[in-house]
């Protein structure tokens, strides 16, 4: 890890649970970006610090590995830290682990600085905002490869209403969002019957305020595949990988 390691402990309450009583993949991304965040504001780098030069942090590409999800009311720790920066890219690194140091799940959220009047990725360099020297920080997970846009061929599409739920601070569809739409497409007697072992979701084109978005699934194995448009315009890859319960 790196001497630079935020720390904080948490419960699982009953709002980060779904049917089958374990935490949700969703409910684990967000602790750990809520606490990236407590991390960043530290560096004076947080939202609202980088709002007032017209910025902001968006996700470009996130994976989340799992040993197992905890269940409502277990003590958890989340520790994260920021990685080596690659260009635009920043990489941070989170694991959700027990009281006692067993891991339950480890994070790669790969973000990147963005541009609010242009809407577009800014090349700004972090540093000169205060962001942390991370050069010798150990590659804690690889950066998550690209998902193939061939996955395509042979899925079937249907169209989705986004709802106001669905919209966040940015004022574009929240990065989890599309998490849950997958995992209301796959329907209970899936997720009852099948327990999630990775996660990757990488981001291509924001979705502001549509009337609708197209949504593609495909399960090829013990993999989901999907993939959101927009306006006929490639949005989100995700890819999902499932054990039988």
């Amino acid at each position: 890890m790196t001497k630079d390691l935020y720390e904080a402990s948490s419960r699982v309450t009953f709002q980060d649970t779904d049917i089958t009583g374990e935490m949700t993949p969703v409910a684990a991304l967000l602790l750990a970006q809520e606490h990236a965040g407590y991390h960043m504001d530290s560096y004076g780098m947080g939202n609202l610090d980088l709002k007032a030069h017209g910025l902001t942090w968006i996700i470009a590409r996130m994976r989340m590995e799992i040993t197992k999800l905890p269940s409502y009311e277990d003590e958890v720790v989340i520790k994260t830290w920021p990685g080596r920066v690659h260009k635009i890219l920043y990489p941070r690194y989170a694991t959700i682990e027990d009281k006692n140091g067993q891991e339950y799940v480890r994070i790669n959220i790969v973000w990147s600085i963005f541009d609010y009047k242009k809407r577009m990725i800014s090349f700004v360099d972090g540093h000169s905002l205060g962001f942390p020297d991370t050069k010798d920080v150990p590659d804690f997970m690889p950066m998550p490869a690209k998902l193939s846009k061939e996955e395509e061929q042979g899925m079937s599409f249907v169209d989705y209403i986004p709802r106001y739920r669905d919209y966040d601070y940015n004022g574009h569809i929240n990065n989890v969002t599309y998490i849950n739409w997958v995992y209301d497409a796959l329907g209970i007697n899936f997720i009852k019957e099948h327990r999630l072992k990775s996660l990757q979701v990488d981001y291509f084109e924001e979705i502001v305020k549509v009337e609708k978005v197209s949504l593609g699934l495909k399960i090829k194995d013990n993999k989901v595949y999907a993939m959101v448009k927009a306006d006929g315009k490639l949005s989100t890859l995700l890819e999902l990988e499932f054990t039988s319960r």
